[in-house]
């Protein structure tokens, strides 16, 4: 406890512990924070948020996306990030609130797109590890039913949710559209952030962030 661990040491520790690339990287941002001075930190983000390095993520073609837009695809790859996961379709299904036929297909499509693989030691299937993002500022049909689904879980937590498990908040603003592009970038960094902070430790339960940043006048091009 007197010296960090350095970055070569942590490197050494996750090859040797085999970890996958999305623990490896989770990994090796906890001791990098660690390490990490107060002083150092950058004042712009929130303090936990300072120094964590989001793991890589791949980029899924939107043919691919299309196979696995459902909400409840990712959210069973989630599932299988959880200390306590079973792989029984029955299991997942009464986490998730989906039918066991729907747990069954949507292990198929995702073992067929390669984001889950059956384990060497054990047969069972298993997360490959990756982290996916989509393409993003395209129009896609793929994209606009998984973000309507998670839109519509989350006007059902409203009632459904305690408050005390839940986070919705909103706030209007004047912008200048010119940064439009800027504030989709901090938006993007702040989420993997968020995740790569909200991922450590013991997994127990799957949660969905959704930010929306939305004009409520007519934009003016739209006029014409």
């Amino acid at each position: 406890g007197r010296r960090g661990l350095t970055r070569k040491t942590a490197e050494k520790i996750a090859d040797r512990l085999d970890y996958d690339p999305k623990r490896r990287s989770l990994f090796l941002a906890t001791v990098e924070r660690t390490n990490q001075t107060r002083s150092s930190a950058s004042a712009t983000d929130p303090a936990p948020l300072r120094s964590i390095q989001p793991p890589k993520y791949d980029k899924i073609d939107i043919d691919s996306f299309h196979v696995v837009a459902d909400w409840y695809h990712f959210a069973i790859l989630s599932l299988m990030e959880l200390h306590d996961f079973n792989p029984a379709p029955q299991w997942i299904s009464s986490r998730l609130g989906i039918t066991i036929t729907q747990c069954e297909q949507a292990m198929e499509r995702l073992k067929r797109t390669g984001l889950i693989e059956e384990s060497k030691e054990n047969g069972r299937l298993r997360s490959t590890g990756r982290n996916i993002e989509t393409p993003t500022d395209i129009a896609s049909s793929a994209l606009k039913r998984s973000h309507r689904q998670t839109l519509e879980q989350a006007i059902q937590s409203l009632y459904d949710i305690p408050v005390e498990d839940r986070d919705i908040t909103s706030m209007t603003m004047a912008i200048s559209s010119k940064k439009l592009p800027e504030a989709k970038k901090l938006i993007r960094e702040f989420r993997k952030k968020l995740a790569a902070f909200l991922e450590e430790g013991k997994a127990d339960e799957v949660y969905n962030l959704n930010i929306q940043l939305i004009p409520v006048t007519i934009l003016k091009e739209s006029k014409k």
